[in-house]
């Protein structure tokens, strides 16, 4: 078994005797038939570095001094462990550099996913929500999205990301809305959004906007991908998340505003069902829906003689314990902005305690102030 010095003093018995200029092959086969005997992490990064030291023109210098020494002396050793620690320092240094490179490409791969992930749902909330104007007079082009006032996080969420824009309260409405006309903003918009939106309306609108600045369109795909943050998207802006009452005593029925609401669905006992609507006047949306996830169902709504619009809706609708765990499977990888996500949540605890059959509890059991404390948690964020 070779120590640490045993080949150095070997090479400097060689270099003392006149022989400092050693053949590549020599010392290839020497280095070959001695690695294998030493065990040593440090011994062979020294045998390496030597080696390296040896093939190099401009260590002459280095090997005179070599020869000068005593092998085994106090020099020798102090020059080694020298040597031995720069190698130690280099070694150290690139590992701590490739740690460092490898740490900045996956938090590189990471924005990129995370600022793809706010594309796809920006496309949904636009294809909602949002509006593209074009002004002919000054031939400039703007941006907005409106929201209900409790959805404020949205469009503030939105002023964040984009770093420009303004934010502010519709009068005489419950209402908040984005906007921007920054050219260069209106740029990147439209660069996050090509090939992204399917509502018919929205496409024209975007279709304007691009032969306006020059853009070429994208294509958009047929169907939705189940990985795309564009069905939160659609969800914040179109989609509504509620608990019907079918049926309510003679008392609770003449109560008016959220406490009447809540009392009324209490004590509905098993007149009551939980709905996730998405509505649009436009089929192809919601068939778009239901084929690219394959649950929910698609209904038709015709308008009645005393409607302000006489145009079809169409929604698409969940009811089942089974959509509503396939939704919330697909939204939790990309949560809801909106206050949506707070009722999307309770859905969980809903078909939960209609299995144990909580509303159906007497008032004075634990149950059915389990479920009081529920319907209350349900009404949060109304008014």
């Amino acid at each position: 078994k070779f120590g640490p010095f045993d080949f150095f003093n070997f090479l400097l018995k060689k270099l003392n005797a006149g022989n400092y200029m050693l053949e590549p092959r020599i010392l290839k086969k020497t280095y070959m038939n001695i690695s294998g005997s030493i065990t040593n992490y440090e011994s062979h990064s020294l045998l390496k570095t030597f080696f390296r030291l040896m093939n190099q023109q401009e260590t002459n210098e280095s090997f005179e001094f070599l020869k000068s020494i005593q092998v085994g002396s106090s020099e020798t050793l102090c020059f080694l462990t020298k040597m031995k620690t720069n190698e130690m320092k280099k070694f150290e240094n690139r590992k701590k550099k490739n740690l460092i490179n490898k740490k900045m490409t996956i938090q590189t791969e990471k924005t990129i996913q995370q600022e793809s992930k706010w594309n796809d749902w920006f496309a949904g909330l636009t294809d909602g929500d949002g509006c593209f104007y074009i002004n002919k007079r000054e031939n400039s082009v703007s941006f907005e999205v409106t929201t209900h006032l409790t959805d404020s996080r949205v469009v503030y969420d939105i002023k964040n990301h984009l770093k420009a824009g303004t934010v502010k309260v519709r009068s005489n409405a419950q209402a908040i809305r984005y906007r921007v006309k920054q050219k260069t903003v209106i740029l990147d918009i439209v660069s996050r959004l090509n090939g992204k939106l399917h509502n018919p309306a929205r496409l024209q609108q975007f279709s304007s906007i691009c032969t306006l600045l020059n853009v070429e369109l994208k294509p958009t795909p047929p169907l939705l991908n189940k990985k795309s943050a564009y069905l939160a998207g659609l969800i914040d802006s179109d989609g509504r998340i509620t608990i019907s009452v079918f049926n309510s005593s003679a008392e609770n029925s003449q109560k008016s505003g959220i406490h009447g609401r809540l009392m009324r669905l209490v004590n509905s006992k098993a007149h009551n069902q939980i709905t996730l609507n998405v509505t649009s006047i436009y089929k192809e949306n919601i068939d778009l829906l239901k084929d690219s996830y394959g649950f929910g169902n698609v209904y038709e709504e015709r308008p009645t003689k005393k409607a302000k619009s006489l145009k079809i809706k169409y929604h698409w609708v969940l009811r089942s314990n089974e959509d509503f765990t396939c939704v919330y499977d697909l939204i939790k990888t990309y949560p809801l902005k909106s206050v949506k996500m707070h009722r999307l949540r309770l859905s969980v605890l809903y078909f939960k305690y209609k299995l144990l059959k909580y509303h159906l509890a007497s008032p004075e059991t634990v149950e059915f102030k389990v479920w009081t404390k529920f319907c209350k948690s349900w009404f949060k964020y109304s008014f």
